[in-house]
């Protein structure tokens, strides 16, 4: 986010590798700390161009609220440290509760990392997290197995495959 000429290689690269939907960049509360004012100057580049933004591991930084109100962002990522404990800590299930319910009520998505289990995404949408990420749905994937985990879940879903 430092590097103003990253719109214009993220959109580069978007254009010779299209993707079916918008491409969500993450960023780290740290990355954003180093230039607040630079970052949000990318950022809005970067979201003219189609890109959208997500808050990673939030709730573990210092001055995440802050951020939520300032950015264009488009979700909140629940850190995996409040996830994982969520259905035995009853202070985790609050935090994670109370996150849902803020994103929600500024007009984003809540996101969920570290969902290893059934039961625990069962839980999260219960609790009206939008979307979860994890081990449950996938190991992590280098790219050719990527894409035959993409074009296997388009043709459940859709008859388009990615290629």
């Amino acid at each position: 986010l430092m590097d103003p000429e990253l719109p214009a290689y993220l959109s580069n690269l978007s254009e010779r590798y299209p993707c079916a939907s918008p491409v969500t960049l993450e960023l780290t509360e740290s990355t954003l700390m180093n230039d607040p004012e630079g970052a949000t100057r990318v950022i809005l580049d970067l979201r003219t161009r189609g890109f959208r933004f997500a808050i990673d591991d939030f709730g573990v930084g210092y001055s995440s609220l802050a951020y939520l109100n300032r950015l264009p962002i488009d979700e909140v990522k629940i850190d995996r440290s409040f996830v994982g404990t969520f259905e035995t800590d009853p202070r985790s299930a609050l935090i994670v509760r109370a996150t849902i319910e803020l994103a929600h009520n500024l007009g984003l998505r809540a996101v969920a990392e570290g969902v290893e289990r059934e039961e625990t995404r069962t839980a999260l949408a219960t609790m009206g997290c939008d979307r979860y990420q994890g081990y449950l749905m996938s190991r992590p994937l280098g790219s050719i197995d990527l894409v035959a985990f993409m074009n296997a879940r388009a043709l459940k879903a859709v008859p388009q495959v990615i290629s």
